[in-house]
């Protein structure tokens, strides 16, 4: 490269260019020739962010909005990464557990009585809904996870604590937000309410209500910045996984 390129007082964009071409050529540079567009993803982030720091002085708030759209670049190729590891089967989806609290009812406790999850991390039992929280907070404390998935919903929508699923989001997003207060650096992730099947409506058919509640909850989490997993299509595509009582 020494060779054939020639030093300037100033630099054009052609002459940018021709430095590319050159480093990336037969007897340019190594590490330049093995680089594709995905191995350069951090590097090329890393000047953008100092270009970014320069123009920040001029206007602030224009470049916050650029810095969120490429955080949300850069998550979701982080996430399309995992994603295609999952179904590839190069990560058990269990290996991601590492540091985090499930709280929930009969369906969470299934985490630990199937051997997926360590039980002392799993706060559920069988009839608990939202307002078990309260009871749980202390333990939850001590455990002092970075992660905490509340799964909640399957008594919720039966048990008759609240008439509406208005009233019954308002009062999950308290819970989410006391929670906040607890562990202000802790992830929470809402579960969607699973949907029940056949013969589960001949116990309550209130159970009829869980897609409407869910979508309340879904809209709820939105409107406050809660993450929320929505796993419809998993209900959807395994219908299967469901015990013959149609709940669990």
């Amino acid at each position: 490269m020494s060779s054939d390129f020639i030093k300037k007082e100033k630099y054009s964009i052609e002459d940018l260019l021709e430095i590319m071409s050159l480093l990336r050529s037969e007897n340019g540079c190594p590490w330049d020739k093995e680089q594709t567009h995905e191995s350069i993803q951090r590097d090329f982030l890393e000047e953008v962010y100092e270009v970014l720091e320069a123009i920040e002085r001029k206007d602030p708030a224009a470049v916050q909005e650029v810095r969120k759209q490429i955080r949300q670049r850069e998550l979701d190729a982080q996430r399309d990464e995992l994603l295609r590891k999952l179904q590839s089967g190069e990560i058990d989806p269990f290996s991601l557990f590492k540091d985090y609290v499930v709280m929930g009812d009969s369906r969470a406790v299934g985490f630990w009585y199937r051997d997926f999850l360590d039980k002392g991390r799993v706060l559920a039992d069988g009839g608990h809904t939202i307002r078990n929280i309260e009871k749980q907070l202390d333990t939850l404390v001590s455990l002092n996870p970075s992660m905490i998935f509340l799964c909640y919903g399957l008594n919720d929508t039966s048990i008759g604590y609240w008439d509406t699923a208005e009233s019954y989001v308002a009062e999950y997003v308290q819970w989410v937000k006391t929670i906040q207060e607890k562990l202000p650096n802790a992830t929470i992730v809402v579960s969607s309410i699973l949907p029940a099947k056949d013969p589960a409506f001949q116990q309550s058919k209130k159970w009829y209500n869980i897609p409407d509640w869910s979508a309340a909850l879904e809209k709820a989490c939105e409107a406050n910045g809660i993450l929320f997993a929505n796993c419809d299509s998993l209900a959807e595509d395994h219908p299967n996984l469901w015990d013959p009582d149609g709940i669990h």
